[in-house]
């Protein structure tokens, strides 16, 4: 969205100068689908600027309650175009995955080590550093219905 701003000098008409200033985008955030209701609903948000100069891209997992106190998970695993990578979950609910090549993502969470994984899908973008949301006890709406 743009604005323009004038200033008109006192001397004359002639003497105006104009300014264009550029509001900062909004984020895009959405839910992801999930496999099925029991799962935790999981809000995907989009970076505005690019973070990485080269091409492969990361993702946050941020995962609390609905209180937002930090909620530490056994397991995340993103599983994607070229392999997957997993890792513990952090205590602190802050999970970073980084060095991904861009692409369609399974991610696979798992709230304790024998637990049925929790799983969303998502796309990873190039250059951006993208963070997932889950909020553990609020139902996830968007359910994918397989063939």
């Amino acid at each position: 969205m743009r604005s323009t701003v004038c200033y008109v000098g006192v001397l004359a008409a002639a003497l105006a100068a104009c300014t264009t200033h550029r509001e900062p985008p909004a984020p895009v955030v959405e839910e992801l689908t999930c496999g099925d209701s029991s799962m935790p609903q999981a809000v995907y948000a989009r970076a505005v600027r690019a973070t990485r100069i080269d091409s492969l891209a990361n993702v946050a997992i941020v995962t609390h309650d609905a209180a937002h106190q930090p909620v530490a998970v056994a397991d995340i695993q993103a599983w994607g175009p070229r392999g997957a990578s997993g890792q513990p979950g952090n205590p602190t609910g802050l999970t970073l995955i980084t060095d991904r090549a861009p692409g369609l993502y399974s991610l696979r969470i798992r709230l304790q080590a024998t637990s049925a994984p929790w799983i969303y899908a998502l796309t990873l973008r190039p250059n951006y550093l993208d963070t997932v949301t889950i909020v553990v006890g609020t139902r996830c709406t968007v359910i994918w219905h397989g063939r």
